[in-house]
């Protein structure tokens, strides 16, 4: 389904030769190989089911489902903070604060604002 996606999309269902689409000029295979080489580049990580069962959604579910999960992302970053907040706050004697599970809950907080957890804390 995708590649008969792709024809039509391209225009190329009247243009094909041994399976390959001919192309006369050679900055248009230049501009179609780069083309490949960023969709690759951005679908790095990405689910090769995933990519298959996304693509043949129409576009509106998918952004629903990415509002959906961006909703998610921050609710939860919200809880864990507060959490990791918490935590911190009633830990007196120091002893949570260096424990792996802490550390790994900051460490995720980082990686999904980018940026070290103490310093919304201070």
């Amino acid at each position: 389904m995708l590649v008969a996606e792709l024809t039509a999309h391209f225009g190329l269902s009247d243009n094909f030769n041994g399976g390959y689409p001919r192309v006369d000029n050679a900055a248009e295979l230049d501009e179609n190989a780069r083309r490949i080489v960023a969709c690759v580049n951005a679908l790095v990580g990405v689910d090769t089911e995933f990519l298959e069962r996304y693509t043949s959604m129409k576009a509106e579910n998918v952004l629903q489902e990415n509002a959906r999960l961006k909703m998610h992302r921050i609710i939860l970053l919200v809880a864990l903070k507060s959490l990791i907040k918490s935590l911190s706050d009633n830990d007196e004697e120091g002893l949570i604060e260096h424990t792996q599970p802490m550390m790994d809950a900051r460490a995720a907080v980082e990686a999904v604002e980018g940026k070290p957890l103490l310093d919304d804390l201070t």
